[in-house]
Order: structure tokens, then sequence, then C-alpha cells
């Protein structure tokens, strides 16, 4: 017995990836209704479709018998419960043939068709669950296998990036990697980063470079203020203006920028350019683009 291979088998589908358990399904939700809603006159057109599905039975335990050798146990719990309606329904009924005699095969029809049509909705919704549930898993064996990220970090372009004197930097001698990101001041993503890279730094060298456009003159503003602040206290400073920048979207009052913050700027808009920065927030690793399979968040469980 394998109800699996079974319910899994080409035999076991309808046009459309209906398999025959939907079909079952849809067809006693429509008998119920149907039985619920229409009078004793109306038991006729029933036969008629129990019937048809007893057909149905048939090719189910032949398919089962003779083509794969396989029994399904809930398959077979479905084909008695049809031959048991159909020995339920059957005894002698008189019935007129007129135009009120096809209402009944209409009425069924309409039941079927609405039934359908809502377990088709109910079918997507949980095949949409079931894709994010192999997704999530999927994402978990992916950041667990952390030889495999050393595999796919080796496969990326290495840049030459040792010259990135105009960065700012957090040194830590303990650690031999190194994290460059680019980010931005009016980038949500880059928020989220922050504070990941936050968490992060007492086991990274981290250098952070701007993604400078001076035509957007207020996040010019706070990217020269920051820079200003780290030239001249140092990165814990710098990073708790840009902390709060990213929270309350406010800075202290306007600085008027030394020729060092400008000329430190113009070598950030200069490095972007050169590695060809389309967006933020971007992620080097020693020299390697950081691969987009991966999320931000997995950075903690991967360095």
């Amino acid at each position: 017995m394998d109800c699996n291979q079974v319910l899994r088998s080409g035999g076991a589908r309808l046009p459309g990836g209906v398999t025959l358990g939907e079909a079952g399904l849809v067809f006693f939700l429509s008998c119920l209704f149907f039985i619920l809603y229409t009078p004793e006159r109306y038991l006729f057109p029933m036969q008629c479709m129990v019937s048809v599905a007893f057909l149905v039975t048939l090719y189910s335990v032949y398919y089962q018998v003779g083509v794969l050798h396989k029994i399904c146990n809930l398959c077979m719990v479905v084909n008695i419960s049809i031959w048991s309606l159909m020995v339920v329904l059957w005894r002698p009924v008189s019935y007129t043939l007129s135009m009120e005699a096809g209402l009944p095969f209409l009425i069924f029809a309409g039941i079927f068709l609405l039934v359908a049509y809502g377990w088709s909705g109910i079918r997507k919704l949980l095949l949409l669950r079931g894709d994010g549930l192999r997704f999530k898993a999927f994402r978990s064996a992916l950041v667990q296998d952390t030889e495999l990220f050393r595999l796919m970090m080796d496969k990326q372009p290495a840049l030459s990036m040792e010259y990135i004197d105009c960065a700012l930097t957090y040194n830590n001698s303990a650690s031999e990697t190194i994290l460059l990101w680019v980010t931005h001041p009016h980038c949500e993503h880059c928020a989220r980063l922050h504070k990941i890279i936050h968490r992060m730094q007492d086991r990274l060298n981290i250098q952070l470079i701007f993604h400078v456009d001076p035509s957007d003159e207020k996040a010019f503003a706070v990217i020269q203020q920051i820079t200003e602040c780290y030239l001249n206290v140092g990165w814990k400073k710098s990073m708790h203006l840009l902390e709060k920048w990213y929270q309350n979207g406010e800075l202290e009052s306007p600085i008027t920028p030394s020729s060092r913050t400008m000329d430190t700027l113009r070598k950030h808009s200069d490095l972007c350019r050169s590695l060809n920065i389309q967006g933020t927030p971007a992620v080097f690793i020693n020299g390697r683009p950081y691969p987009d399979i991966y999320q931000f968040e997995d950075l903690e469980y991967l360095l």
C-alpha cells in the first residue's frame, strides 16, 4: 500500500494538474449542498450523478490494482463511500421528462462550479503556503552551509580594494574579514543593514562608503556632517549620528564641511563609479561582492 505513489502518479491527475482526490472532494461537497438544497423529487438526478462517480471508482480500482499494483487506502475509502451512496440512493423513482426535468441538473452544475471555484482559490493559497514553507527550508539550509558560502564567495569577481583609504573605517586587529558597505541616508534597507553591522562590528573590520549624490541636498548635508564627525572625532560618534538619522531622520545643526571632508566625499563618489554601484546597500567581503542569493540578515550567521 502506497498512497503517495498512487496520488502522485500521472493517472491520478486530471487536465490542469487537478488530482482525482481534489475532484472527489469537490464532488462530495457538491452532493452535500445539492441534497440540502433540493427536495425529494430531485432524487433521480442525484442517482445519475452518483452513477457517473461509480464509473470513476471502477477506473480508480483498475488503475491501482492493474497498473500501479499499489493500493491507496484513502482512495479506497472514497470508492467505498461512493458505492455506499449508490446503494442508499438506488431505488425506483418515477420521473417524467419535461422542461423542469433539466432544472436539477442545472442546479447541480451550478453548485459544482461554485464549489470548484471556491476550491481553486483555497488550492492556490495552500500551494503558496507550501512554496513559502519550502523556501524557508531552503533558506535555512543555505545559511547553515558555511562551506557553500565560502565556495560562492570564491566564485565572485575579486576587486582590488586595498587602496580604499577614503572609507570610514573600524579596525579590528583580531579579525581577518573586511566588510565594505555602501550606504545612503534615504535608504530603508541601509538602515536595516546598519543595525546588523553594528551588532557584528566587534568581529569584523568595517569600511563604510557613502553613495554621494550632490543633487540630493538633504542627503548630501547628512553625509557631510557624518563624515566630518568621523574625521574629527572618530568611528563611534559618527556611527551614533548615522544611527540617530536612520531612527529619527534628524541630526544636529548643519555644519560647514571642511575641505578634507569634501575631498573624502569626492573619493567616495569616484569609488562608487569605479565599482559600478547602481543602488544601495551594496556589500563586499574581502574584496568580493556579497552573493545576491543571500539576505543581509544572513551575515550574522555566515561571518
